[in-house]
Protein backbone atom coordinates (compact mmCIF):
# COMPACT_ATOMS: atom_id res chain seq x y z
CA UNK A 1 0.00 0.00 0.00
CA UNK A 2 2.31 2.62 0.90
CA UNK A 3 4.74 2.01 -1.60
CA UNK A 4 2.17 2.50 -4.23
CA UNK A 5 1.68 6.14 -2.58
CA UNK A 6 4.47 7.13 -2.88
CA UNK A 7 4.85 5.62 -6.52
CA UNK A 8 1.71 7.12 -7.87
CA UNK A 9 2.01 10.71 -5.96
CA UNK A 10 4.16 13.41 -5.46
CA UNK A 11 3.61 14.01 -1.83
CA UNK A 12 7.06 16.77 -1.10
CA UNK A 13 4.76 19.73 -2.15
CA UNK A 14 1.21 19.19 -1.34
CA UNK A 15 -0.51 20.86 1.23
CA UNK A 16 -1.87 19.34 4.14
CA UNK A 17 -4.93 19.53 3.26
CA UNK A 18 -4.08 17.57 -0.20
CA UNK A 19 -2.63 15.26 2.26
CA UNK A 20 -5.55 15.03 4.50
CA UNK A 21 -7.91 14.34 1.22
CA UNK A 22 -5.78 11.46 0.45
CA UNK A 23 -5.37 9.64 3.56
CA UNK A 24 -7.91 10.92 5.78
CA UNK A 25 -7.19 12.26 9.32
CA UNK A 26 -3.71 11.17 11.05
CA UNK A 27 -3.83 9.48 14.24
CA UNK A 28 -1.09 12.22 15.30
CA UNK A 29 -1.46 15.24 14.11
CA UNK A 30 0.85 18.39 15.36
CA UNK A 31 1.70 21.83 13.23
CA UNK A 32 4.84 20.36 11.76
CA UNK A 33 4.05 16.64 11.58
CA UNK A 34 1.12 14.10 10.48
CA UNK A 35 1.70 10.58 11.15
CA UNK A 36 -0.32 7.38 9.90
CA UNK A 37 0.06 4.26 11.53
CA UNK A 38 0.13 1.52 9.06
CA UNK A 39 -0.44 -1.52 10.75
CA UNK A 40 1.59 -4.62 11.15
CA UNK A 41 4.69 -4.81 8.75
CA UNK A 42 5.57 -8.00 6.45
CA UNK A 43 7.38 -9.45 9.19
CA UNK A 44 4.03 -9.69 11.10
CA UNK A 45 5.96 -8.73 14.15
CA UNK A 46 6.83 -4.52 13.97
CA UNK A 47 3.74 -2.65 13.23
CA UNK A 48 4.93 0.89 10.63
CA UNK A 49 4.03 4.44 10.11
CA UNK A 50 4.05 7.02 7.99
CA UNK A 51 5.35 10.54 8.78
CA UNK A 52 4.79 13.50 6.98
CA UNK A 53 6.80 16.50 7.83
CA UNK A 54 5.18 20.09 7.07
CA UNK A 55 6.13 23.20 7.00
CA UNK A 56 4.17 25.88 6.23
CA UNK A 57 1.35 24.34 5.72
CA UNK A 58 3.34 22.01 2.55
CA UNK A 59 5.16 18.55 2.90
CA UNK A 60 8.72 18.92 2.79
CA UNK A 61 9.53 15.33 3.82
CA UNK A 62 8.25 12.00 4.72
CA UNK A 63 9.76 8.43 6.42
CA UNK A 64 8.44 5.13 6.58
CA UNK A 65 9.44 3.86 9.82
CA UNK A 66 9.34 -0.09 10.50
CA UNK A 67 9.31 -0.80 14.27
Amino acid sequence: MVENLVDEYELVGMSAEQIVELLGEPEHKSKNEFRYYLGYTQSGINTGSLSIKLEKGKVIDYNIDEG
